[in-house]
């Protein structure tokens, strides 16, 4: 048996005009979480509802273990591929109770499947609730434990903490992941929010205008991105204009070293968390906001030029408030992208370029 339980090749979606797929391809491998991360209308969810059956492609094949679950003539109905859905609202049944939202679906006589999973879930002894009185993180876990009920090969989860406020968002994710780990499932969460992908995902797959830019585990994929579009789309970035000239990047924050680079312009990503900020009197930089985090603060730096950089510096740092001239240094990894070209489709960039060392 392939190791791959979801495979999706060359899929394509028209809606009228508006491509919403263009030859999207995905692996999900047996008992991994892949976040599907994305900018709003990139295609995430009309590439869900595909995977799921819900829609049609207009061309490219959707397998399921070894079976083929869409392609030419052949198009398995959603109830039969083995596919768990949680949607973005939970969309629980109101009549019923938890017990019973749990159990719709399931083949006469596979009730005793019920109890197991709620255990899993942590929602044992609530099963004669309605779901009206259930909070949020526990409604979408009743959502969850619907999906895993009839034993699924994969199970799709559409921005499933959306409609959760922020503090409980955070603590439902961390349950969700833990479930699913429980349960070794194999789970695809489609999601806008990067910082999520990072925290619950096995492997994150970086998705615009229709297709796959990357995909990887979370820290390869944020220290290495392979283009521009993943590095802005995974976590906070900075973009410099540079020249490399004999193994060095000069920008405005001082010589990077670029071993492997060749002579010519370029464009240098530095993440925050990787410049240094240290106050100095005659230093021509000047802190213009601060955002305080409790644990760190992101801290925005005006640059001689009027350009901005966001910096991150480690541990909090009371020294630095609005009106600060600073010293900015970078002291961890950057990335070199070839300036953007000019004759091409709009962010078309050539291929990515080494990484200084």
């Amino acid at each position: 048996m392939t190791p791959e339980v979801l495979r999706v090749r060359g899929v394509r979606k028209r809606f009228g005009a508006t491509v919403a797929l263009d030859g999207f391809d995905l692996d999900v491998h047996r008992g991994t979480v892949l976040a599907l991360l994305g900018p709003s209308g990139c295609g995430k969810t009309t590439a869900l509802r595909i995977i799921a059956g819900l829609e049609r492609p207009d061309a490219g094949e959707v397998w399921v273990g070894d079976r083929r679950a869409t392609g030419p003539g052949v198009h398995v109905p959603p109830e039969r591929r083995r596919i768990g859905m949680v949607f973005q609202e939970g969309a629980l049944f109101p009549h019923i109770d938890v017990a019973a939202n749990v159990g719709f679906g399931l083949p006469t006589g596979s009730e005793a499947r019920v109890s197991p999973v709620l255990d899993l879930v942590g929602l044992r002894g609530l099963e004669d609730r309605m779901p009206h009185e259930l909070s949020g993180g526990q409604q979408q876990r009743v959502a969850l434990a619907r999906a895993l009920a009839p034993g699924p090969e994969v199970i799709l989860l559409d921005e499933p903490f959306a409609n959760l406020d922020a503090s409980l968002r955070n603590r439902v994710r961390g349950e969700v992941r833990g479930i699913l780990r429980d349960a070794a499932a194999t789970a695809v969460i489609v999601t806008h929010d990067q910082e999520e992908a990072l925290a619950v995902a096995d492997h994150v797959a970086v998705m615009d205008r229709g297709r796959i830019l990357q995909t990887g585990p979370p820290h390869e994929v944020y220290d290495a991105p392979a283009h521009r579009e993943v590095a802005a789309l995974l976590g906070e970035a900075n973009f410099l204009t540079g020249t490399v000239r004999e193994g060095t990047v000069l920008t405005i924050l001082g010589p990077i070293p670029a071993p492997a680079a060749a002579d010519g312009p370029v464009e240098v990503m530095v993440r925050p968390e990787s410049i240094q900020v240290d106050p100095e009197a005659t230093a021509e930089a000047t802190v213009t906001d601060v955002e305080f985090y409790g644990h760190d603060q992101m801290v925005a730096v005006r640059l001689s030029d009027g350009s901005g950089v966001r910096c991150r510096p480690l541990g909090l740092r009371r020294d630095l408030v609005v009106g600060t001239r600073v010293r900015l240094s970078v002291t961890g990894p950057a990335h070199l992208f070839p300036r953007r070209i000019g004759d091409g489709p709009p962010g078309e960039l050539e291929a990515p370029m080494a990484r200084p060392g």
